[in-house]
């Protein structure tokens, strides 16, 4: 199996992209805070953590209606195994649900490609189950764009050959039981897994049952050989 591999810190150049990313932000979040609804900026502000450990990134990207505050614990607990991470704000996210409601599924593509560029430059990721974190209301259109994204990354999941860990829990009220396992059946690769959690929200990279879920992610990254043991 080849392991991914990006080159070493680009210094200036990294900080130079997290600023920009950082400073987009702070644009946003001016423009369309509304008083009552708009959680504080460290809520929806990217994040960057960086280690020297090990020569693999890591991009954690939170879900719909959340901010980059949502993987804060996963994102601690890969960086206590000697990743780097980064977590990337999608569009509309960490402001309003009123500019939410003008982006689409490109803009959420559009932020995560960023992410790509900026890991990458590092070497050369409603009921709200955290309503600390989420928007309280979803924009209708907002659910039209997750439907338009899931088809056009469900009909790339045959192209996808790098190893893939598929984590779902079994009392999920949010998603099909059945999207998972039909998710980890379509996906390209031949070094897969997929991963039920017995619990009962949609939300499991925070809180209790989080530790369950980054050992499924510590045990199938150390078989792909891309988690060295980190000495403490």
């Amino acid at each position: 199996m080849n392991r991914p591999f990006f080159p070493k810190d680009s210094g200036p150049e990294t900080e130079m992209l997290l600023e920009a990313e950082s400073a987009l932000f702070f644009r946003e979040y001016k423009k369309h805070f509304v008083a009552g609804e708009t959680k504080p900026p460290g809520i929806g502000k990217p994040f960057f953590l960086r280690s020297t450990h090990t020569d693999t990134g890591v991009l954690l990207i939170h879900g719909l209606m959340a901010a980059p505050e949502e993987v804060r614990e996963w994102a601690d607990f890969l960086h206590t195994k000697g990743l780097t991470v980064y977590a990337p704000r999608l569009s509309g996210h960490g402001t309003s649900s009123k500019d939410l409601s003008t982006r689409n599924y490109q803009d959420w593509l559009d932020s995560v490609d960023r992410g790509v560029r900026r890991i990458t430059k590092e070497f050369m990721a409603n009921d709200a189950d955290n309503p600390h974190i989420n928007y309280l209301r979803c924009p209708v259109s907002a659910f039209v764009q997750v439907k338009k994204l899931m088809r056009k990354v469900g009909q790339s999941l045959p192209d996808i050959k790098i190893p893939s860990l598929v984590i779902q829990a079994n009392h999920d009220p949010k998603v099909n039981p059945g999207s998972g396992p039909e998710i980890f059946k379509r996906i390209g690769s031949a070094k897969k897994h997929f991963s039920w959690i017995d619990y009962h929200q949609h939300g499991i990279v925070r809180g209790n049952i989080a530790a369950h879920v980054f050992k499924e992610v510590e045990s199938f990254l150390a078989s792909c050989g891309l988690m060295n043991p980190v000495r403490q």
